[in-house]
């Protein structure tokens, strides 16, 4: 997800003008009668997120201040509070500096070049997990072979799934959901995982069952008694940010 939220701060300003440009002003300068803004229309929706950040699940929040030009490019951005990660930081300055675009400074109508303008990135991992359950009856088999159906249908316990998006997937890009069929014992837990319905990328396919076997579930019931049972129906979505 990316959000951004404009700071206006103080600061020295930065050089990157073409020769002969006027000198970037500070943006808190008296004369300037119109403050940059990010030209969603050109910068798009949000930077890709840093592999290595993926990989180890890190968060948070950038703030850069840079200088835009007379033609609303950035230059000389540079992490003003970092966000406790490098990997963090260094995406946040390079799609400052070549993804993003902005509407310039403006001083008596005129466009002009200013430094020290500051927003925040905010950087949140992707959600994989099962999409909302549809209604009705939730029909399982017990371990005699016999048909059940749910009065109680298992969910996971709170932390107990940690969903890790696979490197290659990341990599490359992956998207997919995958349908699988679980085995639960009286305990909550999954005693067998298989894949009924492919995201048609094995990765994805593997990383599903190895995330529900170690999941806890709170157990199943059929009118109060937990119960074992099989054939219990599952869905992870994986997604990447944009």
């Amino acid at each position: 997800m990316f959000r951004i939220a404009v700071i206006v701060v103080c600061a020295a300003a930065g050089s990157g003008l073409a020769s002969g440009q006027e000198a970037a002003r500070d943006v808190k300068d008296s004369s300037i009668t119109q403050r940059p803004a990010v030209d969603q229309a050109h910068t798009g929706t949000a930077p890709p997120y840093p592999f290595e950040a993926l990989r180890d699940r890190l968060e948070g929040r950038v703030s850069i201040s840079t200088c835009i030009d007379a033609s609303g490019k950035a230059f000389a951005p540079w992490v003003a509070k970092s966000s406790g990660h490098a990997a963090l930081d260094q995406a946040a300055l390079d799609w400052t500096a070549n993804g993003m675009r902005f509407k310039p400074a403006r001083a008596d109508g005129q466009p002009v070049a200013v430094c020290n303008y500051r927003f925040v990135q905010e950087w949140k991992l992707p959600e994989s997990g099962p999409p909302p359950a549809p209604g009705g009856p939730i029909h399982v088999r017990g371990l005699d072979g016999k048909e059940l159906t749910l009065t109680r249908k298992p969910t996971p316990k709170a932390g107990s799934m940690r969903v890790d998006y696979p490197a290659s997937a990341v990599r490359n890009r992956v998207e997919g959901d995958v349908t699988l069929q679980l085995c639960l014992d009286v305990h909550g837990k999954v005693t067998s995982a298989e894949v009924t319905k492919s995201s048609g990328n094995d990765a994805l396919d593997r990383q599903s069952i190895n995330t529900l076997k170690k999941v806890d579930f709170h157990p199943g019931e059929v009118d109060g008694k937990i119960v074992a049972f099989c054939e219990f129906t599952y869905f992870l979505t994986w997604r990447l940010p944009p």
